[in-house]
């Protein structure tokens, strides 16, 4: 316990009656149980930044491969439109 340092929160009369109620289950002090709750919301938002880091890095990636898709597309169109033409007006192709 040497490594921990005493704080005193205000909780809301509602959230304070919700822990109460969950300690009887627990079977734990109301400081280990907010500790443990503290140390899994840190986890949990560790978690969700990690997955939004990944997430736009993701669509970072996509968005280059989707603009190199959309090029390849459209020089294929140019290209098929350029044919078309040049069969409309009876031009050799070249």
């Amino acid at each position: 316990m040497g490594d921990t340092k005493e704080i005193m929160i205000d909780l809301p009369n509602r959230l304070l009656e919700e822990v109460n109620s969950l300690l009887p289950v627990k079977q734990s002090s109301r400081s280990q149980f907010i500790k443990e709750i503290m140390e899994l919301y840190t986890i949990e938002q560790r978690r969700r930044l990690n997955i939004r880091e990944k997430m736009k890095q993701g669509y970072r990636e996509m968005s280059q491969i989707n603009i190199s898709l959309s090029e390849i597309g459209l020089a294929e169109d140019i290209r098929e439109l350029t044919l078309y033409e040049m069969n409309l007006t009876g031009c050799e192709k070249q």
